[in-house]
């Protein structure tokens, strides 16, 4: 039986942290090494981490000196991690109580690098949305896992925490600590760039709370410079060793973050405050060439066609958009 060790950055969470613990601990998985690494919050999240340490000899904890982020501190919990295989967990978040024996069971059953599951959002209301439940299991092996991870229609989601990977495909990975937004697609390239096989369930088994003041609810058109960012630089590095296919994601998947920048700017009613920006990166789309061909769904091909030839047409699309899906 392989050590799954799971690493839980912790910072400014002493309301959510316990629950999220709790997950842990209880799963069907018994053999874990739990790491908590308090990133130096200003809040009570240390004193709770000490008194969930007490409940559970497989958890250990670590603080931080000074905050030093998300990416930096799950490269600290690597280090200290002593198991095969590694797991993330965000400490606002929870897991199903059989979602390690799934990831488990199919890495060992298909011999694969990373095995991975599904997840869904939690609202405030406890509404729950994009759960998946259809249970099939997909393998993808070689050169193909790259292209399902930058396709337009993403099969394999970026985040870290839905999956388990082996130690050994992503022991010396490091993320430019500057990257704040987007670092764990990054992480998540730099695995699948080494997994000769990788092993899907289609069952949501990871559970993202939605809250007023997480990143995926507050993002705006600033935000995105990160975002942009690691696409490129993904871009760059599928350059120099990828094959025809892997390029053109890769190209696809920096078009449609630029695409996804435009359209937050314009939602968010930001294009006056970020004018230069927003055409510079307008110039950027339009001078590209996009694959028609490979894009998947009508409305993705008819918002790249007007942003690409009529952008003035294409804000007003998405404000009609907006103003229909609020009625």
């Amino acid at each position: 039986m392989k050590t799954i060790s799971v690493i839980v950055p912790v910072y400014n969470v002493e309301k959510y942290l316990e629950r999220c613990i709790n997950s842990i601990i209880n799963q069907t998985y018994k053999k874990l090494e739990i790491i908590l690494i308090d990133d130096a919050s200003s809040d009570d999240s240390w004193k709770v981490c000490e008194q969930i340490a007490r409940k559970d000899k497989r958890i250990k904890i670590y603080r931080n000196e000074k905050n030093l982020g998300t990416s930096k501190t799950r490269s600290i919990g690597i280090q200290k991690s002593t198991g095969e295989l590694i797991g993330f967990v965000d400490s606002d978040d929870t897991i199903d109580i059989d979602m390690f024996e799934i990831l488990v069971n199919n890495l060992e059953k298909y011999d694969a690098d990373i095995s991975a599951c599904k997840g869904k959002d939690i609202l405030l209301d406890g509404e729950i949305r994009g759960e998946v439940t259809n249970n099939d299991i997909v393998i993808y092996k070689g050169e193909e896992i790259l292209v399902n991870f930058l396709g337009s229609e993403k099969d394999i989601s970026i985040g870290m925490c839905d999956k388990i990977f082996k130690k050994s495909i992503i022991d010396n990975i490091s993320i430019d600590e500057k990257i704040k937004i987007n670092e764990d697609k990054l992480f998540s390239y730099y695995a699948i760039k080494k997994c000769k096989i990788y092993v899907q369930q289609n069952i949501s088994k990871y559970n993202y709370y939605i809250r007023k003041n997480s990143i995926s609810n507050s993002a705006n058109f600033t935000d995105y410079n990160d975002i942009i960012k690691v696409s490129k630089i993904i871009e760059k590095d599928i350059e120099q060793f990828g094959n025809q296919k892997q390029k053109e994601s890769a190209k696809i998947d920096s078009q449609l973050t630029i695409l996804s920048a435009c359209r937050m700017a314009i939602t968010k009613n930001e294009i006056k405050k970020n004018k230069k920006e927003y055409k510079k990166l307008v110039k950027e789309f339009q001078a590209s060439n996009i694959n028609y061909k490979i894009l998947k769904g009508k409305k993705r091909k008819i918002e790249c066609f007007l942003l690409k030839n009529v952008p003035i047409l294409y804000i007003l699309s998405v404000k009609i958009y907006n103003w229909r899906k609020k009625k």
